[in-house]
C-alpha cells in the first residue's frame, strides 16, 4: 500500500505539470459574467468563445498568451503561469463605450429643386434629391455584363433567339476576362475600404507592422466572407472584431 501511495505521489506532478487545458471566468467591471467574449490563445492559434456563464476552457502551455475579445469592450490578455491550472483565471474587461454617431438635422425640403439643392451639403446633394424625389438608385458601377452560358446561349438557344455577341465573347475569352477585372476591382474596393477605415493603432496593438498591413488585409479577405460582408454592411466594429481573430494565423504563417 506505501508503495502504490509513493508512485501516486511521484506520478501527480507529472500529471498535473502534462495538463495542457486552463479554464477560467470572464466578467465585466461590476463581477457580471460576460458571455461570446473571443478567448485566442496567440501561441497555439486555437480559439475559443465564453458560455452564457462567462466560463471557457482552452489548451494552453505554461508562457502561452491568452487575449479576450469582446465588442464595446478593452481588450484584455494574460499570460499562462504554473499556476494557472490549479486556480484557474479570473479575467476583468473593462467597458468601453462607443461614440454617439452625430446627430444631423436635415433641412425641411419646399420642392423648389434649384433652392432645397444649395440647402445639402455637396456630397450628398444628388443622392439626397434624387431620393426625395423618388428617382431609382443609380448602380455603384456601370459595368458591362459579362456573357453567361446559361443564360446568354443554352436559354436563348432552346427559345432559338441566339446572341452572336454573346457567343463570341464567351469562345473570345472576353467574358472571362471581365468577370476576372471586376472581381479584382471589387477585391481593391473592399481592401481600399479597411485601410480607410480601421485605424493605423489597431494593427500596431495586435502586432501587425505597418510594411505588413496590406498584406494582412489580402490574407484576410481571403480568409473571411465575414469581412467581405463588413464592407457591404459598411460595419467597422464587425470588421476589427473580424480581423482579431485572423491575426493569430496571420502571425503564425509568417514566423
Amino acid at each position: 500500500m506505501k508503495i502504490i501511495l509513493f508512485s501516486l505521489l511521484l506520478l501527480f506532478p507529472v500529471f498535473i505539470f502534462s495538463q495542457k487545458a486552463v479554464s477560467g471566468i470572464v466578467s465585466d467591471e461590476n463581477q457580471i459574467p460576460l458571455s461570446g467574449v473571443l478567448v485566442v490563445n496567440i501561441n497555439l492559434d486555437q480559439k475559443t468563445q465564453t458560455n452564457e456563464n462567462g466560463n471557457f476552457e482552452i489548451n494552453a502551455n505554461s508562457g502561452d498568451e491568452l487575449r479576450f475579445v469582446r465588442q464595446n469592450y478593452e481588450r484584455s490578455s494574460v499570460i499562462i503561469r504554473s499556476d494557472s491550472y490549479f486556480f484557474g483565471l479570473k479575467i476583468t474587461m473593462v467597458y468601453a463605450p462607443t461614440d454617439i454617431e452625430e446627430v444631423i438635422v436635415k433641412p425641411k425640403l419646399s420642392g423648389n429643386l434649384s433652392k432645397d439643392s444649395k440647402s445639402l451639403n455637396k456630397e450628398d446633394k444628388l443622392a439626397q434629391l434624387n431620393k426625395d424625389i423618388g428617382l431609382p438608385k443609380a448602380p455603384l458601377k456601370m459595368r458591362e455584363k459579362p456573357a453567361d452560358v446559361k443564360k446568354d446561349v443554352i436559354a436563348p438557344l432552346l427559345s432559338l433567339s441566339l446572341k452572336p455577341q454573346a457567343i463570341y465573347d464567351l469562345i473570345s475569352g472576353k467574358a472571362r476576362r471581365q468577370k476576372r477585372l471586376y472581381q479584382y476591382d471589387d477585391f481593391q474596393d473592399k481592401l481600399n475600404w479597411l485601410k480607410s477605415n480601421i485605424k493605423a493603432d489597431f494593427f500596431l496593438r495586435n502586432d501587425i507592422k505597418t510594411a505588413d498591413i496590406s498584406d494582412f488585409l489580402n490574407f484576410s479577405l481571403l480568409q473571411s466572407n465575414d469581412l467581405q460582408n463588413c464592407f457591404k454592411t459598411k460595419n467597422t466594429d464587425k470588421a476589427e472584431f473580424t480581423l482579431l481573430g485572423l491575426i493569430p494565423a496571420y502571425l503564425k504563417r509568417r514566423e
